[in-house]
Parts: C-alpha cells; structure tokens; sequence
C-alpha cells in the first residue's frame, strides 16, 4: 500500500511480541474489531495458537494492507523484516520498557487502529539500508555477486568477536578514500537506528525524516576518528583488513553474517523505505524526552 492510500484496509497482519505482559489480552481486543467489520487478520505462524487466531507466512504480511505491531523496539525490526520490500504500513503499540519507533501506548490501541480502519493516519517513510557482502581476494578482485544481501531499518554493524583483535576497515564514501578504521568496530546506521546501537558509541542522533546515514566508530583507536553524517545517496563501502578473526555483521541486532579478510561491506540506501503509521499527538523530541530522561525545568 502506497504511503498516501490508507483507505481502503481488508487484510492485516499482526507481530506480536508475546513474552510482553497484556499482548494477548490486546490483541484480542484490537482482533475483536477487525472481526466486527470483516477485516481478515491473522499472524506469525508460530504464535497463531497461543494468540488463538490463523497464523501466515511472509508473503501474506508482505501482501497486507495493514500489519499491527505490539511489542518494543525489536518487534518493529523484526516485522520490517517480515515485509522485506514490500510498503506496508506498520502501526506500532509500545509494550515494551524503551524505544523509539512505538509512538502509540497500550490505551491508545483501539482509537489508534480505528483511526487506521478510516483513513484518518499519517504515515512516514523511513530510510532503509540495503546491505550487500562480496568475497573480496588479496589481489583487489571481488566476487560479482553479493553472498548475502539484506535490508536494515536501523543499523549495520561490523565488529570483533570476543576473543577477536582490533579490526581494521578500510572505508571508501562514493568511491572516494576516506579513513582506515582500528577499532571495534564500525556502524553504519539509518536515521531510525541514530537513537540505538549508534547512539550508545557516540553516534549523532538524526530526525527520523532525515535523508542521511551516519557512520560511527566503536571504540576508535585514535580520537581524530569521528562520527560522520553523510547523505542518503551516498554509497559506503567497508573493506575488511587481514589480522582479524570472528569479526561479525550484525544487522539490526536480529540477523549476522561472519566475515573474512578482504571481504567488502557495501551499504547504501535501499529502494523502498519502512512506513511507520504516526501519532499526531507525539512529536519525536516528545518521544526523546521521554525516553531518555531529558528534564524541560527551568534552572
């Protein structure tokens, strides 16, 4: 469904995080009303029996007009995922103890979803990255196709395993030389995943409607290496330096692949973005401030 057609709703998919307390219980109520208008809804194959309603695989989310999110932060993630390219709007319901991408709290589920069921919804692109790993060879050759190929909605990152040396990344912005990371680690995040793993190493936070990446580093061996902000259209590539072993990508949190020497990370906007169904009644420095403890008193 197209970010400006939200009439219209005869499908929706539910992902729910069931170990969250009240999830069953909501969702029943939020299906309650679906199956009062004849919407078909159903969910995760593996929670059909405990949520006691018909359970799906990827391609009917991906062909849903709709998909309920109720959970934390990784529950978005992981429904973003289930969609893979497909522009289904995500309404998300926070259940969990922090985060970012659930605008609207458990009271406001049913309000939020008839809303929803009317049209009455403002729904927001969000970037995607577009994840992309060739085997690379000591020589400078590189594989013509990519052995794994993902999207993220918050972040990618390369870092050392536990046992695993400092990494170093050879890094290139539009095929442009730009630094030879020693560190941890690197992330690469989408303007979503500035308020999460970035954040943590001293990433920038940007505004979620920003058309941008930023690029941090973990733990950098030298200070002159900073976070860097660059454009949406840019393309980055990562190319990893031999005398590291376990070095890992990690994307999202929620899926990885391990690395070799000379292997290259290439990281660019993907085509189709995540849509978010908004709260007009939250802004994101009201979700900033509430999630991050940020007083507004006067001194």
């Amino acid at each position: 469904m197209r970010a400006d057609d939200v009439s219209g709703i005869r499908r929706v998919g539910f992902v729910v995080n069931v170990q969250k307390g009240r999830s069953a219980e909501l969702t029943a109520s939020l299906t309650a009303i679906l199956r009062k208008r004849g919407i078909e809804f159903f969910c995760e194959a593996e929670n059909a029996e405990m949520l006691g309603m018909p359970g799906a695989g990827a391609d009917s989310f991906q062909s849903a007009d709709l998909c309920v999110v109720l959970g934390g932060d990784g529950t978005m993630l992981r429904a973003s995922r289930i969609l893979g390219n497909s522009e289904v709007p995500l309404l998300g319901i926070h259940l969990g103890s922090l985060g970012f991408l659930m605008e609207n709290m458990a009271d406001e589920a049913k309000a939020a979803l008839d809303s929803a069921l009317t049209g009455d919804i403002e729904v927001t692109p969000r970037l995607r990255l577009r994840v992309r790993v060739f085997s690379g060879f000591e020589d400078e050759r590189v594989s013509p196709e990519p052995r794994y190929d993902v999207l993220a909605l918050n972040e990618a990152t390369v870092s050392r395993g536990l046992l695993s040396r400092i990494i170093e990344l050879k890094t290139c912005i539009d095929g442009f030389p730009v630094t030879c990371y020693r560190a941890d680690g690197v992330i690469i995040s989408s303007p979503t995943g500035s308020t999460g793993y970035s954040l943590s190493a001293g990433g920038p936070i940007l505004a979620p409607s920003l058309d941008a990446i930023a690029v941090t580093p973990i733990c950098p061996h030298t200070l002159a290496q900073r976070p860097l902000v660059i454009p949406g259209g840019s393309h980055i590539e990562l190319t990893l330096l031999p005398g590291s072993s376990e070095v890992i990508l990690s994307i999202d949190g929620q899926q990885s692949c391990p690395l070799e020497a000379f292997d290259r990370i290439r990281i660019e906007a993907a085509a189709t973005r995540t849509l978010i169904v908004r709260n007009r009644n939250v802004d994101f420095f009201s979700i900033l401030r509430s999630r991050l403890g940020w007083g507004g008193g006067r001194r």
